[in-house]
């Protein structure tokens, strides 16, 4: 979304005064890299989430000045969504990016955690870039991966099959967002759902 819809939003809990002292918004975005830049930073997609920084700064200071807040833009990693899986060419490189990264790939849980662990600490200052920037995109941008993405991207030819383990790691990745895949879960066994509904709320 615009930032336009979140100054509204704050804008009506201010006026409801619904904010608590110190409050801090923390928008969450993705600018993307020079492989997707195409995509994100420079189409459509890449004006919204421009806006989304600047109306960002401007309700940073509507919330210092109002309840001794602070707003923060947040520029998150590659993960995987129902969004991301839609755009053409970004499951191609979500798949480099899990494989490039191995261990270091952050699910979105994984990359909140991180946030508020590292870049959004309770009682701290956030840590900024020189854009005033909250980066979680840090070890997605290192110089060293992007390197080896990029030789892998531009090592394939229009018309090359998509490599079956990369494709599959996607889509199981993809599936999980929709809560398939999810190792322990029998998808073929028959459930009543209005017993579900009836079931009683665990004490």
């Amino acid at each position: 979304m615009g930032g336009r819809i979140v100054e509204q939003w704050i804008e009506a809990l201010l006026q409801q005064d619904l904010l608590a002292p110190g409050f801090t918004l923390a928008t969450i975005s993705y600018r993307g890299n020079p492989l997707n830049a195409a995509v994100y930073r420079n189409g459509l997609i890449g004006l919204a989430k421009a806006d989304l920084e600047f109306y960002t700064r401007a309700i940073d200071a509507v919330l210092r000045a109002r309840v001794n807040g602070r707003a923060v833009a947040v520029e998150g990693p590659a993960v995987v969504t129902e969004a991301s899986g839609g755009i053409p060419g970004v499951p191609y490189y979500m798949a480099l990016v899990r494989d490039v990264l191995g261990d270091r790939f952050e699910d979105p849980l994984a990359s909140m955690l991180r946030l508020f662990r590292d870049k959004l600490p309770a009682g701290g200052e956030p840590v900024v870039d020189a854009e005033g920037l909250v980066r979680l995109d840090d070890v997605e941008l290192d110089e060293a991966v992007q390197a080896e993405l990029s030789r892998r991207f531009f090592a394939g030819k229009p018309g090359d099959p998509f490599d079956p383990e990369l494709y599959q790691s996607f889509m199981d990745e993809y599936a999980r967002t929709r809560g398939f895949s999810i190792p322990g879960v029998d998808y073929a066994a028959e459930f009543d759902t209005d017993e579900v509904c009836r079931a009683e709320p665990a004490a």
